[in-house]
């Protein structure tokens, strides 16, 4: 799934931080997957900025137009429709999480259009 950097720092903010051991491996999968990479840090698509606390934190000059394909597991995507789907119920999306919701929970959700599917 294509994700923009700005998508991939909030979908990290989202992701469980407890759970049971095998959702916590999957958690930790997908946080290396949307993790950035040695290349983009090398193309200067990303920059890390060290904060005053010791907390570093990721600036992109294109946030929305740098893009990566990745690849999200059927669990990990059942992990984030969770999270994402309990923030709703919770009334604590942020408009940061719009275009996540619309990715994950939206696009399950929505019937086939005319001549796909059933």
């Amino acid at each position: 799934m294509e994700l923009t950097v700005q998508e991939r720092i909030n979908l990290m903010d989202i992701l469980p931080r407890q759970g049971n051991f095998v959702e916590l491996k999957i958690v930790r999968n997908l946080r290396e997957e949307l993790d950035f990479s040695e290349e983009e840090l090398q193309k200067g698509e990303i920059t890390i900025v060290p904060l005053t606390d010791g907390r570093a934190n990721w600036v992109s000059k294109a946030p929305n137009k740098v893009v990566k394909d990745c690849n999200i597991t059927e669990l990990a995507e059942g992990i984030i429709l969770t999270a994402l789907k309990t923030l709703d119920e919770q009334k604590k999306l942020r408009a940061a999480h719009l275009t996540l919701y619309e990715k994950f929970v939206l696009a399950k959700e929505e019937p086939p259009k005319e001549g796909e599917g059933a």
